[in-house]
């Protein structure tokens, strides 16, 4: 906890163009069909609007997308930060940061400037967001100078505020598979034309639901 760390409004943000940061994947479709549940094995994300997008956990030896990067489905344009290694159905993208790892934390602030940037009401199955979209489009960011984005800020926030609501404090995630996954956040942003400034309602509201790891199965 750093009860220094300025509010949202007190720092300085600036505007990035998403492919300058970030690279897009396509990630490898999965078809539900195909595979077999298990309560112990691999997180199987789709573009669903909830549960940060877990479909099923599932029996899986085959090559597997990195932890810490964000997905979005290209319909639902629902951004969803991951903790742990995963494979996912058709038309998914992940997101991860060109120079350096992100953590888990990072990718939860991250989430919510995403989620502002390409909100669920500007794309749908008429105009679906692609990773090229996705590349073109610009996220605003907290900064320490105009072209470079503080990393350490983000990372902060998101410790004070769990600290702040008393959510159990997150593990490093691990390799190992997960069981019953749940909600890490749920947004519900309305269409702007612009990106908007994170509010701290806005994260806070996807804090509350930071409950889903359970450090005896890791």
């Amino acid at each position: 906890m750093d009860p220094t760390l300025p509010k949202l409004a007190e720092v300085e943000w600036g505007k990035f163009k998403v492919s300058d940061l970030f690279n897009v994947y396509n990630s490898k479709p999965h078809h539900k069909n195909q595979l077999k549940t298990d309560s112990k094995g691999i997180p199987y994300i789709t573009r669903t609007n909830t549960e940060n997008g877990l479909n099923d956990t599932v029996k899986y030896t085959g090559s597997l997308n990195p932890k810490n990067v964000i997905t979005v489905g290209a319909e639902n344009a629902k951004f969803f930060a991951q903790p742990y290694t995963f494979i996912t159905g058709n038309k998914m993208y992940y997101i991860a940061e060109k120079k350096q790892s992100l953590s888990f934390k990072q990718c939860l602030f991250l989430t919510c400037l995403f989620q502002n940037s390409f909100g669920e009401n500007q794309y749908g199955y008429g105009l679906g967001l692609t990773g090229t979209r996705v590349m073109r489009g610009i996220i605003i960011l907290p900064i320490v100078s105009p072209d470079e984005p503080d990393w350490h800020y983000m990372e902060q926030y998101i410790i004070n505020e769990i600290e702040k609501h008393r959510v159990p404090e997150l593990e490093e995630p691990k390799d190992s598979p997960i069981d019953g996954l749940k909600s890490i956040f749920e947004t519900d942003f309305k269409r702007h034309s612009e990106p908007r400034l994170p509010s701290t309602a806005q994260i806070n509201h996807q804090l509350r639901l930071i409950t889903y790891l359970n450090p005896g199965k890791h």
